[in-house]
This record gives structure tokens, C-alpha cells and sequence, in this order.
């Protein structure tokens, strides 16, 4: 098992992701323009595609500081 950022396991593969749709308050503010918006989505993209058969998303600790993940899908 690894744990860890979506940017550090940015270049990774496991046969089962699972993954927080929790963000920072910077990430949550940053988000406030499209490109900060697009910024994010990209992210979260890396952090889908990590998984060869398995992706979990897990629900928010908090729903202000989370990003809809499944609608990014």
C-alpha cells in the first residue's frame, strides 16, 4: 500500500486507487476562476487515472473544502 499526494504519485499506477475529494483552503480559493477551476480538474484527472481496474472516491471530511469528484468523471 502507498499513501500519498496525487502529486506524488503523479507518474504511478496500482491495480486499486482510492482517493479523498478533501482540498486545501488555498486549492478551495484557487478555485474561485476558471483557470484555477481547470487547475484542479487537471489534478484530480491524475489522480483518477492512477488506477488500472479500481477507483474509489471517498466522501468529503468537509463538503466547503471538497471538490465534486464525480463530476469530473
Amino acid at each position: 500500500m502507498t499513501v500519498g499526494t496525487i502529486h506524488s504519485v503523479k507518474g504511478g499506477e496500482a491495480d486499486t486507487v482510492i482517493l479523498a475529494p478533501d482540498i486545501s483552503s488555498a486549492m478551495y480559493e484557487a478555485m474561485s476562476d476558471r483557470k484555477g477551476y481547470d487547475n484542479v480538474a487537471k489534478q484530480f484527472y491524475v489522480g483518477f487515472t492512477r488506477s488500472k481496474y479500481n477507483l474509489f472516491i471517498l466522501s468529503p471530511h468537509s463538503h466547503r473544502l471538497s471538490i465534486d469528484a464525480e463530476a469530473l468523471v
